[in-house]
């Protein structure tokens, strides 16, 4: 009986230490560094106006896939082409890229935006961070002075 004991407690040790070699799945977070914020912008010239901003994505119990989806904002009245920062009742146009050079907008995926889409270990002592492009669009000198914003909500699915 106590070799059928010992045999069974190593076989049950053996086990355990099988499960705890088996990964949790990863749960991921992500936060904004930074917003991307323009400062003053005059509008007489026309000019482009460019700013950046810092999203961060961090996983917990290893590593995992996923993509950062922005939606259009809540200024835009739903679209993609442009987005609008409010101040009042006024607008301003402007946008969030996905590359430095700013062709192509930072969307969900549908009309004709791109997304971000990611892997890796973004641990806590190794975080994932992707960069928004943004741009106040040119030729729009008829903008009024004022605190313009927007609100836009970034989804991390994994």
């Amino acid at each position: 009986m106590r070799i059928r004991k010992v045999k069974y407690g190593v076989l049950l040790w053996f086990v355990c230490a099988s499960c705890q070699a088996i990964p949790f799945a990863p749960t991921c977070s992500i936060a904004a560094l930074t917003a991307p914020n323009f400062g003053t912008y005059n509008p007489l010239p026309g000019a482009l106006l460019n700013a950046t901003g810092v999203l961060k994505v961090t996983c917990a119990n290893g590593s995992a896939n996923f993509t950062i989806k922005l939606n259009a904002g809540n200024g835009s009245g739903g679209s993609f082409a442009p987005r609008k920062m409010q101040s009042g009742t006024n607008k301003l146009n402007y946008n969030i890229f996905t590359n430095a050079v700013r062709t192509t907008i930072w969307g969900n995926g549908t009309s004709s935006t791109s997304f971000i889409t990611g892997s890796g270990s973004c641990r806590t002592s190794n975080s994932c961070r992707y960069t928004m492009y943004a741009q106040i669009l040119a030729s729009q000198q008829t903008a009024v002075p004022g605190d313009y914003t927007d609100t836009v909500m970034a989804t991390l699915t994994y």
